[in-house]
């Protein structure tokens, strides 16, 4: 196991939505990059909103980012990949729930 914590966690405060994504892994990981979705419920599925992405060259990383919404159900959806060297070594899979 590289992660030590992988978390994502979606807040809706004033019709805004505040996503973060945010991982720490052990040392001799040298690249995080993380992909995170904002999607909305409809009609049985989950339909993305917004996306966002970033490749941090350390051994961790967070990405903060917010969105405008409307009433509904969204969950922020993110997705973990942790490095050595530019070879994957490891990914994780976070989903926060919140409805407005």
């Amino acid at each position: 196991m590289y992660f030590y914590s992988a978390v994502g966690t979606l807040n809706i405060t004033g019709g805004i939505a505040y996503c973060t994504a945010s991982a720490d892994c052990l040392s001799s990981i040298n690249k995080i990059y993380i992909s995170m979705y904002l999607q909305k419920s409809s009609s049985g599925s989950w339909v993305t909103q917004k996306h966002w992405s970033q490749t941090t060259n350390s051994s961790s990383a967070s990405l903060n980012k917010s969105y405008a919404v409307n009433s509904g159900s969204y969950r922020n959806l993110c997705y973990f990949y942790a490095y050595i060297n530019d070879v994957c070594v490891e990914t994780a899979t976070r989903c926060a729930y919140k409805s407005c």
